[in-house]
């Protein structure tokens, strides 16, 4: 299965908020939210609604827990010996 640019990310953890560009020194997170996808996932596909594009982890979770780090881990989540 491949996968197109919007949806892929290398393995990881890869902060998604807030970006270090516009890193506030104020900000100090109070929670960390670190999400891992299932198996045949991926880091940003699995969190991705398929008919607005929209990156829920990005798009809407920043600005209902504003005080929160954002995650994601991506691994090899491809199911051995699978049809």
């Amino acid at each position: 299965m491949a996968q197109d640019e919007k949806t892929w990310i290398p393995y990881g953890l890869f902060v998604l908020y807030p970006i270090s560009e516009v890193h506030d020194d104020e900000l100090k997170p109070d929670v960390d939210i670190i999400t891992i996808h299932g198996l045949n996932g991926a880091s940003r596909g699995t969190w991705t609604d398929k008919s607005s594009g929209k990156f829920w982890l990005e798009d809407f979770l920043p600005d209902e827990i504003p005080y929160a780090r954002v995650m994601t881990y991506g691994y090899n989540s491809t199911i051995a010996f699978s049809k």
